[in-house]
């Protein structure tokens, strides 16, 4: 099952789509994980981990019309514990970066809290990593800094967002793990 139509990417016209996380996403998402997180990767089990945990939507996005050749170009984990969700990590590939996905990927994973119940989104994000702007852009508040949590004068912000079902994105992939 895919979340609605693909979306465009880039200049080449490509397009990618949102599958549920499988097992056989699972070495391909660390890899992208370890390559964009250096400093901090989650590991494979961690990842496994995550997907075997209840309450769980993770996704990850694909080239459209790419069944099963393992390339992964994105991945999301949003845990919801109604009325909460907690958006845990998403990652988008360098190459792919700029043209939407990321801002698509974020609206997929507020839409699927949303329709499993939660109407508060959290988060936390590293202070120097450029995807807090993107978090700002969509209305998420800096609900508090924790100082030097990573090391090296580098800050976690936790961000908060409500959400609403105006502000729901269609073609929603409503598949929560329970």
């Amino acid at each position: 099952m895919t979340a609605g139509v693909g979306i465009p990417v880039g200049a080449s016209g490509g397009a990618v789509r949102l599958e549920p996380m499988r097992w056989w996403h699972v070495e391909a998402v660390a890899a992208l994980e370890a390559s964009i997180f250096d400093e901090s990767p989650w590991s494979l089990e961690q990842f496994y981990a995550e997907l075997a945990a209840p309450g769980r939507w993770l996704q990850v996005v694909v080239p459209d019309g790419d069944a099963r050749s393992g390339s992964v170009l994105g991945y999301v984990d949003v845990a919801v514990a109604a009325p909460d969700a907690d958006l845990m990590t998403i990652a988008i590939a360098p190459e792919v970066r700029g043209g939407g996905v990321g801002r698509w990927l974020l609206g997929q994973a507020m839409g699927a809290a949303l329709a499993a119940g939660a109407r508060t989104m959290f988060l936390e994000v590293r202070s120097d990593n450029p995807a807090l702007n993107l978090y700002l852009s969509q209305s998420f508040e800096p609900l508090d800094v924790r100082r030097d949590y990573y090391g090296s004068g580098i800050d976690a912000v936790v961000m908060r967002r409500r959400l609403t079902l105006e502000q729901a994105p269609a073609n929603v992939m409503p598949a929560v793990s329970s």
